[in-house]
């Protein structure tokens, strides 16, 4: 009840020239209910909206940091933390140190909690990253969106490759994965910040629609044309052999066995969605105009 009653007002940004960051700014901005201000590092060329408070720190600096933290509510974070959890974890001491009320971490991301991901070494950093919030003490909430349909559309990832109308599809193609868009994660996010309770100290799992790939493509024919498409399909259990190396293509692989192997990261009822009143699925075909 007491954090039904705590105000978030004053929100800060770690992050927030990335595709991840700024649609999350763009959320808090529409929303208008909060005071938002960005952390950019120190020598960074990154450009905001105008009117956005910035301030250039080094993430590493745990005591500079906390100054700057200090009467902060909410710091979110959305840096890439790809191998360089310490600088996430000095982020978490700062906010411990200045009473940051809540940190929501550099996650925004697939579901990697289930007993498929459990198999992919991808999985490790994001239990040690709660252990440690954990362990320190620091409240926080952890936000698991799907995947991101107009940021992996839009390249040649998830096995779309739509400027050369090329497509890979995983085992059978009818795998349902949960997914959002950018700005709809935004929205999320500053709904979530206005009633914090139910989702506290724990992950939340949140998307806006789900899809499989054999229904997406007749979708993205039909927009783009029929012809010249060239379509591959991989058995998962090449996935799941190529998965094991350490390399830019085995990590990769482990994502698609996530994605596209049953029971992976998708989640059909949608519960935290229904907690938010966020429960109006947004049509495949109105993703795939925004992708």
């Amino acid at each position: 009840r007491f954090l039904r009653m705590m105000s978030l007002k004053s929100i800060v940004v770690a992050g927030a020239s990335g595709h991840v960051g700024s649609a999350i700014l763009r959320g808090l901005a529409a929303d208008g209910s909060f005071n938002n201000t960005v952390l950019s590092r120190i020598g960074s060329k990154a450009v905001f909206p105008d009117g956005t408070q910035v301030v250039n720190v080094d993430y590493e600096d745990e005591a500079s940091l906390a100054k700057v933290l200090e009467g902060k509510d909410v710091l979110i974070g959305t840096i890439n933390t790809m191998g360089t959890s310490n600088t996430e974890k000095a982020m978490i001491r700062a906010c411990k140190a200045s009473g940051v009320k809540v940190y929501i971490p550099c996650d925004f991301a697939i579901d990697m909690w289930s007993d498929v991901a459990k198999e992919v070494s991808l999985s490790k950093s994001k239990y040690d990253m709660l252990d440690y919030l954990k362990n320190v003490g620091q409240p926080f909430i952890d936000i698991s969106n799907g995947s991101w349909f107009d940021f992996v559309m839009s390249g040649p990832h998830w096995g779309f490759n739509l400027k050369e109308k090329k497509v890979t599809i995983y085992g059978t193609g009818d795998v349902k994965q949960s997914a959002s868009t950018l700005d709809g994660v935004g929205k999320t996010v500053a709904a979530i910040l206005k009633n914090p309770e139910p989702f506290m100290n724990r992950v939340v799992h949140i998307s806006e629609f789900d899809f499989t790939q054999n229904e997406v493509l007749p979708i993205f024919k039909k927009k783009l044309g029929e012809d010249g498409w060239t379509i591959t399909q991989v058995p998962m259990s090449e996935v799941k052999a190529k998965m094991q190396t350490p390399t830019r293509e085995g990590i990769l692989n482990q994502l698609m066995h996530v994605v596209y192997t049953p029971g992976g990261s998708h989640h059909p009822n949608r519960e935290d969605n229904h907690l938010l009143g966020l429960t109006d699925t947004l049509p495949l075909e109105d993703a795939v105009d925004i992708a």
